[in-house]
């Protein structure tokens, strides 16, 4: 069985594409004008980015996360947080 940690950073990465396909459909969803769905799917796209920010803060609080040390995985953290909080 895969350790704890190991799942934790796959989760993290999924969380985090997760948070960019929820943000590019609610972008193209208000593009239609289907501006309920595109609030919806920013709500699921937050929510996404809030698992990822959870397991991120759990692996660098265990030692297992180094941020510095992270570099595509920083990267795709960086994007998602851009693309949400324009930061």
């Amino acid at each position: 069985m895969e350790s704890v940690t190991k799942m934790m950073m796959d989760h993290l990465k999924e969380e985090l594409e997760d948070t960019k396909e929820y943000k590019e459909m609610s972008v193209e969803a208000e593009k239609m004008g289907l501006h309920r769905r595109a609030k919806n799917l920013e709500k699921i796209a937050m929510e996404e980015f809030t698992h990822a920010k959870y397991i991120r803060e759990t692996l660098i609080d265990a030692g297992a996360y180094v941020p510095i040390e992270q570099g595509e995985m920083e990267k795709m953290w960086n994007h998602a947080r851009m693309i949400l909080f324009h930061r």
